[in-house]
């Protein structure tokens, strides 16, 4: 897949551009209103941004008779782990420019060498805590175990000694109340439910003394549902101060759905991806994909659905355990 974006004054013709430069198959994901042009500040006037995709079948090439069979046998371990066509064919060819002819007949120096690239590729993320409490928000759509990573962030940081507090805005899903507070009592921590900025600000300033982590559980929102997403953004900024956002999207989610998903997503500035569900895949090459190609980062893991562990900050030769075929050689 290739990622883009384009600005311009009109909505119309800057679409028709996108479609003369990249083609057809293009998939939107985001559409917003910008200010551009201008000098100093001056002179700017209002235009649009597109964000979105082009579809695999666009780059799908065949794959001639001259490449190595070697290539050719990687083309197809990597499409097995739904790397994304976009993705194996920049792979491969980092291979054939990088690599002499005589290496390329190695098996175990490509699969090799393809480790060290996919490992580059994964960035991981890490915390900055500018203030205390630190507040982590947990966002995504619904379905995904967000309320679980709330729980398990939860876990890790009274393991570390840390005081958490736990906000939930979630009160439109059935029995996610109950949930959240079932799970933050099993661990005796306290949870406040908010519906609005200004509640958000008050229980801000009531934890400011009582706790080194507030954890914020956000409902869920339909990536295509901007107005929901705006919500969130409007809620978090009740806050009042810097705020760590983490995506929180399934390994078992497709390529294609993980692109529109963080770039819906994106308009809320998150910070980095939460992974859920991990060992629920042995094909993580669209986990992998979508980050590279969309330049997130990855904070932590989880696996398994016990509360009291299960999450990992995010290590790339870890995320290499989730793809078949490629053990170390």
């Amino acid at each position: 897949m290739e990622y883009f974006e384009e600005s311009g004054l009109d909505y119309n013709a800057l679409l028709e551009s996108i479609r003369q430069k990249y083609g057809q198959h293009i998939h939107i994901m985001n559409r917003k209103k910008v200010l551009l042009g201008g000098i100093l500040g001056f002179g700017k006037r209002e235009g649009w941004c597109i964000t979105g995709y082009v579809s695999d079948s666009v780059f799908q090439n065949r794959i001639s008779d001259t490449v190595p069979e070697t290539l050719k046998k990687l083309s197809a371990l990597l499409e097995k782990n739904d790397f994304s066509a976009s993705y194996i064919k920049r792979i491969t060819s980092a291979l054939e420019k990088t690599s002499s002819e005589e290496s390329l007949k190695s098996w175990g120096y490509v699969i090799k060498q393809t480790r060290d690239l996919i490992c580059g590729d994964i960035a991981t993320y890490q915390s900055r805590n500018l203030f205390i409490p630190a507040i982590t928000a947990v966002i995504g759509p619904s379905g995904v175990g967000k309320t679980t990573v709330v729980a398990k962030l939860a876990a890790k940081w009274l393991k570390a000694g840390k005081r958490v507090g736990i906000i939930s805005t979630d009160k439109y899903k059935i029995g996610a109340e109950a949930q959240i507070t079932a799970l933050a009592s099993g661990m005796n921590i306290p949870v406040v439910f908010v519906g609005n900025p200004a509640g958000m600000r008050q229980q801000i300033e009531f934890w400011s003394s009582k706790a080194d982590r507030i954890i914020v559980d956000t409902v869920g929102r339909n990536p295509k549902d901007s107005r929901g997403l705006i919500s969130i953004g409007d809620i978090l900024g009740g806050c009042g101060r810097e705020v760590e956002k983490l995506l929180a999207v399934s390994a078992t989610t497709k390529a294609s759905d993980l692109f529109e998903i963080i770039g819906q997503f994106n308009m809320l500035n998150f910070n980095a991806v939460i992974c859920t569900k991990m060992d629920e895949t042995y094909h993580a090459g669209n986990v992998i994909s979508a980050l590279q190609q969309t330049g997130k980062s990855l904070a932590y893991i989880t696996v398994g659905q016990k509360v009291t562990s299960g999450i990992e900050s995010a290590k790339s030769e870890r995320v290499l355990e989730f793809l078949e075929g490629f053990d170390a050689v």
